[in-house]
């Protein structure tokens, strides 16, 4: 969770979702601003990770970044480079 300077706060996690006929068990990401003063949320497009970390930048703007992949990349690998600002 990330507090934004006008009193927004980000919000990304994930859930697991078990197995279907469709696809097989895996963790979703996914990311929303929740404003506690009309107390509404926004859902984002979902982070490219799950447990990724974000950081307020000066002019307002926040890069969230890093995770892992599950089920892991096409390489095998799980950590996941990628950088993504919400603004």
């Amino acid at each position: 969770m990330v507090a934004l300077p006008e009193g927004r706060l980000l919000l990304t996690g994930s859930e697991w979702l078990p197995r279907t006929d469709d696809a097989p068990s895996h963790i979703a990401p996914w990311s929303m601003t929740y404003d506690p003063l009309t107390e509404t949320t926004v859902e984002h497009d979902a982070p490219r990770a799950i447990f990724p970390r974000g950081v307020v930048l000066s002019d307002g703007r926040v890069v969230v970044a890093g995770g892992f992949a599950d089920p892991p990349l096409a390489d095998g690998t799980r950590s996941v480079p990628w950088v993504e600002i919400f603004e």
